[in-house]
C-alpha cells in the first residue's frame, strides 16, 4: 500500500527528478544528478534487465512478454525491486520498499521509464544485429523477388524449420527452431565478447539449467532465448517484406512470441527426453561449448587399451638400417666405422 510523500524514507532513496514540462507531463530522472546508491542501482538494473529478458523467468505469463510496453514496464518494476534487494536496499524506507510504497508520479514511475528506455536502445540493436545474418540465411536480395520470397517466408513461419537438399522447409516437432540462423542469431547475439555476451556469460551458472534431473550438467538454451530470437528473425524478414526499417518490436509481434512458446511447451510436454536433447544441443551450438564428458578413462583402462605384447616384440621396422657402405660398428670412441673403412678415416669424416 503506498505511503505519504512525507514518510521517512532513508536519505539514499532520495532521487533528484528533472522539471516536470506540459509537454512531457511525466517527471524524469536522469543518471548524473543522482548519489551513489541510486547510480549503482540504475546501472546494474539495466545489466539485469537485459538478461531477464531472455530468461525463463517470467515466459509463462503473458504480463511479463518483453516485446510489449504494459510487460516490458513489468519486467523493469520487477527488477528494479529485485536488483535493489540484491544491493541491500531492501530493508524498512530502503529503496526497494520506496519503488513499491513510494508516490507512483514521482518515484515508481521516473524509475520505471528510466530503465525502459536504456533496455529499449538494446533491445533494438539485437535486430540491427541479426539483419545480415537472416537476410544471407534465406538469400534474400534487395529486389521484387526478395521482397516476394520474404513475404512468403513470413506468411508459412517456415523461417525457424530447416530446409532439405531439395531446398524444401522441413516442418516436423523435432526441427522446430531447428534452422541454422537460429542458433547463430543467439550466438551473435548473446554469447560473443561484446557487452551482451559478457551479461550472459556473468550469469550463466544461474540463467542456464537441464530440465532433466539426471543429466544436470546439460545446460538448455532458455525458452526466452529461442523466443527473442525467432521474433528477431521475423523482423528483420519483415523490414524486408515491406522494403524499410522499422521499430522492434513490430506491432502484433506478442501473437508470435505466444505461438513460439505455445510451439516449445507442447514439444516439451510430448516428449521431454527429445525436447532436452534439442535444447542442449542448442545451448552447445550457439555457446560454443563442449559438452560435458560422460566418462573419463581410469588410470587401469588407459593402461589396458594399449597392446603391450605386440610392443614387446622386435619388429624389421625397428632395426637401423646400415649406410651404404656395409654394415656399421661401433669402436670403443663411440665413433661409427663403416665396414671395410679404416678407423682413421672413419674419424677424419667426423
Amino acid at each position: 500500500m503506498p505511503v505519504s510523500q512525507s514518510a521517512s524514507w532513508l536519505p539514499h532513496t532520495n532521487i533528484v527528478l528533472q522539471p516536470y514540462t506540459a509537454a512531457t507531463r511525466a517527471h524524469k530522472l536522469g543518471l548524473n544528478n543522482q548519489n551513489d546508491s541510486i547510480k549503482k542501482l540504475l546501472n546494474r538494473a539495466q545489466a539485469d534487465m537485459l538478461v531477464t529478458i531472455v530468461s525463463d523467468e517470467f515466459i509463462q505469463d503473458d504480463e511479463f512478454c518483453p516485446l510489449t510496453v504494459a510487460g516490458f514496464d513489468s519486467i523493469a518494476w520487477s527488477t528494479l525491486i529485485r536488483t535493489a534487494e540484491d544491493l541491500k536496499f531492501g530493508g524498512p524506507l530502503d529503496i526497494a520498499d520506496r519503488l513499491q510504497r513510494g508516490d507512483e508520479n514521482t518515484y515508481i514511475k521516473p524509475f520505471i521509464a528510466y530503465l525502459v528506455q536504456r533496455v529499449t536502445l538494446d533491445r533494438s540493436a539485437l535486430k540491427t544485429s541479426s539483419s545480415p545474418l537472416v537476410l544471407a540465411a534465406f538469400g534474400l536480395e534487395q529486389n521484387v523477388a526478395g521482397f516476394a520470397k520474404a513475404q512468403e517466408i513470413i506468411r508459412d513461419t517456415s523461417y525457424i524449420y530447416p530446409v532439405d537438399n531439395n531446398g524444401q522447409f522441413i516442418y516436423s516437432a523435432e526441427t522446430s527452431f531447428a534452422h541454422p540462423v537460429v542458433a547463430k542469431g543467439i550466438s551473435t547475439n548473446w554469447f560473443s565478447q561484446k557487452k551482451y555476451g559478457k551479461l550472459v556469460g556473468a550469469q550463466k551458472q544461474h540463467l542456464f539449467a537441464s530440465s532433466i534431473k539426471s543429466k544436470p550438467l546439460e545446460f538448455e538454451m532458455t525458452k526466452g532465448m529461442v523466443i527473442m530470437a525467432s521474433c528477431i528473425i521475423y523482423a528483420v524478414l519483415l523490414d524486408h517484406k515491406d522494403s524499410k526499417p522499422s521499430n522492434f518490436p513490430p506491432k502484433g509481434i506478442q501473437d508470435k512470441w505466444v505461438t513460439f512458446r505455445e510451439l516449445l511447451d507442447k514439444v516439451e510436454r510430448t516428449n521431454k527426453l527429445k525436447y532436452h536433447k534439442f535444447m542442449h544441443e542448442l545451448y552447445l551450438s550457439a555457446s560454443r561449448e563442449v559438452g560435458p564428458a560422460t566418462h573419463s578413462y581410469t588410470q587401469n583402462e588407459v593402461l589396458k587399451r594399449i597392446d603391450w605384447e605386440a610392443f614387446e616384440k622386435d619388429t624389421d621396422s625397428d632395426l637401423v638400417p646400415a649406410p651404404a657402405g656395409g654394415p656399421v660398428h661401433v669402436d670403443g670412441d663411440g665413433a661409427d666405422v663403416v665396414e671395410g673403412e679404416t678407423l682413421e678415416g672413419a674419424r677424419s669424416t667426423t
